[in-house]
């Protein structure tokens, strides 16, 4: 009666294909039919049921020594009693101690190979006296083992996978005819001749053309890859990973090339490519490998003859898109709009990645999303809309295409979430992901999912959920959770702590940070308190204070607290660094305490601070008292520099002076010409962006009094032609003062020890040498070496730090070149070449 449980047992297992197989393993199989697909592809019906891959083969092909697929019929305490597939054959057993180096456990329905060494001891292995067959799974014996000729063998009984000795009959342009077991002949596919021999390929792996590593007469071991006793044809492979029975390394899919080289070229079919090997990638293997690209993805447009575009030793962009595993090739495409993708599959995604999709579906349940061909994402309702409870969102429908932020991504379900919400869009505050990202005092924002009496629930990144307690609301004495928190609402949290066993996170919504937390002890907001605060003494807006002292620099906000003369704390908000979103970046990374910085002007006075700006816009116009701080000052037809403090879809963009004077360009007076479907502002103007806005009209009869305004270009040049200049001055200002900056650091990191220094401040070219390199100089170098980028050239003379680069198309011989069809005349190496310097790039050390 035990016994009879246990088999009852053992049959009601639920079998999972994770258990029976991994990726990677090598299996047989048998076509069980060809139709179309519902796309219209072809559709190949396939079995991996030993039942149909050996329905050709009879119990006298269990020989020992003879290689054959198995799978575990059952699991027993010394070993496994694996089943082979042919009607009225033996069992097999396996002992544990012969299972192998596997990468997982075998479990019931598992398929094997193994070798057989022998009998039960009642008979030979391949007699019918034998009841149960020993067998072995060592792995290297398995990919090892030889099948030969025997008195029963004929095309019925050839299997794939069985190893073959082979002499090659004929070389052919596209493969091999060889010779095996005596009377068998078979095909070799270009995909599947071997490696040519050491120091002859280019490629140092798999070749383009046969010849170049086979010639007839040769002897060689292959495996079979398919056979088709029907029609009589062997196919057979050389592949050293399929000969090895292992997985070939290749890139993974999304991994763009920029130096790959064409070995072969199909006429109407594809092009074969060399992928260079990955120095530091994990991406990419660290020998080369090949990639095939199908003629249908050499370009976005239609191409006829591929040997017109395409010549052998071409370099050329590629792109991984998939894997063609038995082959040992990856699929590639050469189209520009898959290359300039930034992602092609769902394993490329990262909670905080800012995406471009397409909405192809309003669904109740939120909004479908194609980010990239096969990838879609889902945008949940509370994330369709900027305003809390609001679940559609007119700019949210079918076949529009707009910008999203990846929220979290389910590898294992395949599925993605991202948000509409331009908030965390535009949010330049850490994403906060996984519970090791939850570092007390983190802040990042976040979604109100719930709000309760005891406190509010907010959604992070990822799958990371957390909870804000009463107390860490910054809530006035008689303000509930309800009154000033909704569901859908976007809110900047700070951890206080995360309970990393039980998978809890403690936030702060507090304004502020978690320090202000607490009834009746919240700051709540600028001004709040300003009867009970004593003033600093902060400078009027508009006043300009040329230099100040760097006190910190907040490296979640980019923020950079100064004290001005006097001791008056202020604050240079990171938008406010620079009229250049990317110099005030690189500004706001280069400062340290103690540092000057300056010239600033005033625009705001808080009673505990002032509030700063180093744009150089902003900066000359208030010297020249062209910047208004009172609607008195403003004259209308006038063009006044300025800076966005919000942007709508409907009312436009509405741009700041100096105080709270504000004015409002509609989305009529964005641009010059009117674009199809309007336009975004706020894609177009991001909050802080410095701009020149023209003053159409003033209506000072209402409170607050009414600042009509233009930002488009033509209008703007009309009142002021030269009103821009500043503004291209900055880039050039700041672009300096961040190379400055570096220089300090790196001679102050180099006088206490440091050397260069954690930023590479040594690599950057000294002023000194910058004056001898200025635009227009004429200098020589020699020849260091050719890339695909172009000629890089040494200047000991000058700087030996410095590095020329000569592009292509600024060659001498470059003039009369066709690109589609000349190349340039490259100069050799070590040759001594004159040139006339362009541009010099002090951060890189590049002329």
């Amino acid at each position: 009666e035990e016994e009879e449980e246990e088999e009852e047992e053992g049959a009601e297992q639920t079998l999972t294909l994770q258990s029976m197989f991994e990726v990677g393993q090598v299996v047989r199989c048998a076509v069980r039919g060809l139709s179309k697909g519902k796309s219209g592809g072809k559709r190949i019906d396939l079995s991996l049921r030993l039942t149909a891959v050996c329905a050709g083969l009879a119990p006298d092909v269990l020989v020992e020594g003879a290689m054959v697929p198995a799978y575990v019929q059952s699991v027993e305490d010394h070993g496994f009693i694996l089943s082979f597939g042919i009607p009225g054959g033996p069992k097999g057993f396996l002992p544990r101690k012969s299972v192998g180096g596997g990468t997982r456990p075998l479990e019931r329905g598992a398929a094997v190979d193994v070798i057989i060494v022998g009998g039960d001891g009642k008979g030979k292995a391949g007699s019918k006296g034998a009841a149960i067959l020993t067998v072995t799974a060592d792995p290297k014996r398995v990919a090892a083992a030889v099948t030969h000729e025997a008195d029963g063998t004929a095309m019925a009984t050839l299997l794939p996978g069985m190893m073959v000795n082979a002499r090659v009959r004929q070389v052919l342009d596209d493969g091999l005819s060889v010779n095996f077991m005596t009377y068998f002949t078979g095909t070799v596919d270009a995909f599947h001749v071997g490696d040519a021999a050491k120091g002859t390929s280019s490629s140092g792996g798999a070749v383009a053309d046969p010849k170049e590593a086979h010639k007839e007469g040769d002897r060689l071991r292959a495996r079979v890859l398919f056979v088709d006793a029907a029609a009589k044809r062997v196919g057979l492979t050389l592949r050293p990973h399929l000969i090895a029975l292992k997985p070939q390394p290749l890139p993974k899919a999304g991994v763009a090339f920029t130096a790959a080289i064409v070995r072969r070229v199909d006429p109407s079919i594809g092009v074969l490519l060399e992928l260079p090997p990955a120095s530091a990638s994990s991406d990419t293997p660290v020998a080369p490998s090949m990639g095939y690209a199908h003629i249908s993805d050499v370009a976005d447009e239609h191409v006829d003859k591929l040997e017109k575009r395409f010549k052998v030793g071409k370099v050329v962009r590629a792109r991984v898109t998939g894997h063609r595993a038995l082959d040992g090739v990856a699929t590639l495409s050469l189209k520009p709009s898959v290359l300039d993708q930034p992602f092609l599959s769902l394993e490329e995604l990262v909670p905080g990645m800012c995406v471009t999709g397409e909405v192809v579906a309003v669904e109740p349940y939120g909004a479908v999303v194609k980010l990239a061909p096969g990838v879609k994402a889902l945008c949940p309702p509370n994330h369709v809309s900027d305003i809390p409870g609001r679940v559609t969102a007119t700019k949210v429908k079918e076949g529009s295409k707009l910008k999203f932020r990846v929220l979290s991504v389910d590898h294992a379900k395949g599925r993605a979430t991202v948000t509409h919400k331009r908030m965390i869009i535009n949010s330049e505050l850490a994403v906060i992901a996984t519970l090791a990202d939850c570092v007390q005092g983190a802040t990042t924002h976040g979604v109100v999912t719930g709000v309760e009496a005891y406190g509010v629930f907010v959604q992070l990144f990822g799958t990371l959920r957390g909870l804000a307690g009463l107390q860490d609301l910054g809530l006035a004495a008689d303000q509930t959770a309800q009154e000033a928190f909704a569901v859908g609402q976007v809110v900047r949290a700070t951890v206080l702590r995360a309970d990393k066993g039980e998978s809890k996170v403690r936030l702060s919504l507090a304004p502020g940070g978690p320090s202000n937390g607490g009834k009746g002890g919240v700051d709540r907001g600028e001004g709040a308190e300003d009867g009970e605060r004593e003033d600093v003494g902060a400078p009027e807006p508009g006043t300009v204070i040329e230099e100040a002292k760097v006190k910190r620099v907040d490296e979640t906000t980019g923020n950079v607290q100064v004290i001005l003369p006097g001791g008056i704390p202020g604050v240079v908000p990171a938008a406010q660094m620079s009229d250049h979103a990317f110099t005030g970046a690189a500004l706001a990374a280069a400062f340290k305490p103690g540092d000057s910085i300056g010239p600033l002007v005033a625009l705001e006075a808080k009673p505990r601070r002032s509030i700063l700006s180093r744009k150089t816009a902003l900066v000359d116009a208030a010297r020249e008292g062209k910047l208004p701080g009172d609607v008195t000052q403003v004259v209308v037809g006038a063009t006044y520099p300025g800076y966005v403090a919000s942007a709508t879809q409907n009312a436009g963009v509405f741009v700041r002076f100096l105080g709270r004077l504000t004015g409002l360009a509609p989305p009529s007076q964005l641009t010059d010409v009117a674009v199809a479907g309007g336009v975004d502002p706020e894609d177009l103007f991001p909050l802080g962006q410095t701009v020149l806005a023209r003053v159409v009209a003033v209506d000072a009869t209402v409170q607050p009094p009414r600042l009509s305004l233009s930002l488009a270009p033509r209008a703007v040049g009309a009142s002021s032609p030269s009103a821009d200049a500043p503004l291209i001055r900055s880039l050039f200002t700041d672009v300096d003062a961040v190379d400055a900056l570096a220089e300090e650091a790196a001679a102050a990191a180099a006088a206490g020890g440091g050397g260069a220094g954690e930023e590479g401040g040594g690599t950057f070219l000294s002023a000194a040498t910058v004056a001898r390199l200025a635009p227009g100089a004429d200098v020589a170098g020699i020849v260091h070496g050719v890339r695909d980028y172009g000629v890089l050239v040494d200047m000991p003379d000058i700087d030996p730090d410095a590095v020329g680069l000569i592009t292509f198309h600024q060659l001498p011989t470059a003039g009369g070149a066709n690109p589609e069809t000349e190349e340039a005349e490259m100069p050799e190496v070590g040759t001594v070449i004159a040139g006339r310097v362009l541009d010099v790039s002090r951060r890189d050390g590049v002329v």
